[in-house]
């Protein structure tokens, strides 16, 4: 299963990832070499898997499908499994605007299996939001817009060329 998005989304998305780390990957020209791009370039990074294993054994899954109708990339996904249809609960969850926490309770809440695996489930969502409110900080860094992002010629011709290939391969 390989999920992808606008490609342009995608650079903001990861650019705001960074973002929010300190870093400053929008600061300069973005060029045809950068992992900003390179991670963009679907077609490129799908061509080993489909020489390996074939066009028809990779599932590929819109991240808009999958936010927008999470059970209908679901079944999606068991169909091309061929597994039983199982209705899971999935919880909308995006890194990008959750708060993120701060001080002891980093580790705690942030990295450990036993909160998520022993304790998160049990908690009722209306004590997890309180605590979360109580314990986290909204990063102040704004995030980058689409005006904000600057390609070079050669970025923006990987990403058209790459994006012609892609389309042939959503079409199989």
């Amino acid at each position: 299963m390989f999920v992808f998005r606008d490609p342009i989304e995608r650079i903001l998305s990861h650019a705001n990832h960074l973002r929010r780390r300190g870093e400053d990957p929008l600061s300069a020209e973005i060029d045809s070499e950068s992992p900003l791009v390179l991670t963009s370039l679907y077609a490129w990074q799908l061509e080993p898997w489909i020489d390996a294993f074939g066009r028809d054994s990779l599932l590929l899954v819109d991240f808009e499908r999958l936010v927008g109708d999470p059970d209908g990339a679901l079944d999606a996904v068991q169909a091309h499994l061929g597994v039983a249809r199982r209705h899971l609960e999935l919880p909308h969850q995006n890194a990008g605007v959750s708060a993120r926490l701060e001080g002891p309770f980093q580790w705690l809440v942030g990295s450990s299996d036993f909160y998520r695996v022993r304790v998160r489930e049990r908690l009722p969502a209306s004590v997890r939001t309180s605590a979360r409110k109580v314990f986290a900080s909204r990063s102040s860094v704004e995030p980058y817009r689409p005006g904000d992002l600057r390609l070079t010629d050669g970025a923006r011709e990987a990403l058209r060329s790459d994006a012609a290939a892609f389309a042939g391969l959503l079409d199989r």
